[in-house]
């Protein structure tokens, strides 16, 4: 319950979305509350004025948000459903799609899928959705104290723990930073109009220039929600704090940089499944000197060394698959007709096709089976 506690103890969030839903549900619209968890945007449409609220939870807290609504005497109003979005059926389409899967950088939780799929199944063709559209932003940040935090893994009671170390400089991290530790201007990766957008992943670049000499010890990432019109929640670190805080990208080293140098950064994910990972590729322009870094949350997984040469792209490039990728993507794609794959035996006999298909594209991956095309 501890992360439920959490978020129904954030006032921003709780009355950010009180406002938008009350402006934008009238009395006698249908509503769908995706990821309803224990209920509270679903209790806030009914009060609105919603004549039917269904709402959609896939684990076991569904059963939690029935008591819940049937203590607040919404028991005719409101319907909970346990289940996966994509598997459940409604007897209609809504006016009002309403959800809170806003993560830290605003698209790990797989937002940008579970909308596409319920916009395109369950929404009205004038229909609204809540949030409306979101942004991602990041800039440079200098702290001490993460600088700290990842160095402790170099020694820890006089024994070598890089190999600790050499996994969590590839892995983002959720934190708080100040306003204060950031070091450049922010600059907006990509933005997201949530009832009508393409793609599933971001694919962002932007460039910095330093305003002062500092050491970069990562980036700071943060989204900035409009949930209707003049309804704004974001996580910025110049804003009130929240639950969510900020998504780090951390650097190991850190950079030193002087006033006048510049950075590129590229942000990118990639989704396997219900996951979403985040990669970050930088570019450093020190007086003169070029350095690169590539980062990628694949890396800090215990995965095969070669695995590795997937992430070796300036920021400018372009990836294809291997001829052995290729041959592995034709298997998968036997798959999707039912054939079997007894030549590449890697799922048990009771996995069901889905699993299959997520692993067999993990296996991809983790071979290394991906080169750049530069």
């Amino acid at each position: 319950m501890d992360i439920h506690y959490i978020m129904l103890a954030d006032k921003r969030r709780l009355q950010a979305y009180q406002q938008a839903i009350n402006a934008v549900v009238k009395p006698g619209d249908i509503v769908l509350d995706i990821g309803t968890g224990t209920g509270i945007l679903a209790l806030m449409a009914a009060q609105a004025g919603a004549c039917k609220v269904y709402g959609i939870e896939y684990d076991s807290m569904s059963e939690v948000a029935k008591e819940i609504v049937a203590a607040n005497d919404y028991k005719d109003v409101i319907e909970i459903i346990s289940g996966d979005l994509r598997n459940i059926e409604l007897p209609c389409k809504v006016d009002v799609l309403i959800g809170e899967m806003l993560g830290s950088f605003g698209i790990e939780e797989n937002i940008l899928a579970l909308y596409d799929h319920a916009c395109k199944r369950f929404l009205k063709p004038d229909g609204i959705v809540i949030p409306q559209r979101f942004s991602l932003w990041a800039a440079p940040f200098s702290s001490q104290r993460i600088r700290k935090e990842l160095k402790f893994w170099e020694k820890v009671n006089g024994f070598n723990y890089l190999p600790i170390q050499k996994r969590i400089q590839h892995l983002t991290k959720i934190d708080s930073i100040k306003q204060s530790a950031l070091i450049c201007k922010p600059e907006m990766l990509g933005e997201f109009d949530l009832k009508d957008f393409s793609g599933m992943d971001i694919n962002g670049c932007v460039g910095f220039t330093c305003d002062k000499s500092a050491v970069i010890d990562g980036f700071c990432g943060w989204f900035e929600a409009v949930l209707s019109d003049g309804i704004i929640l974001d996580n910025n670190p110049a804003s009130p704090p929240t639950h969510w805080r900020q998504m780090i990208f951390p650097l190991l080293p850190s950079v030193r940089v002087k006033e006048g140098d510049t950075v590129n950064l590229r942000i990118t994910s990639t989704h396997f499944g219900d996951e979403v990972h985040l990669n970050w590729f930088t570019e450093f322009n020190l007086s003169g000197r070029r350095e690169q870094r590539k980062q990628a949350a694949f890396l800090g997984v215990d995965l095969p060394g070669k695995f590795t040469n997937w992430f070796t792209p300036p920021l400018d490039s372009k990836s294809k698959l291997t001829e052995y990728g290729q041959e592995l993507l034709a298997a998968l794609s036997s798959i999707e007709k039912g054939a079997e794959i007894s030549r590449i035996k890697m799922v048990n006999d009771n996995d069901d096709e889905n699993k299959q298909k997520e692993r067999l594209a993990m296996k991809l991956l983790r071979e290394g089976l991906i080169e750049i095309d530069k």
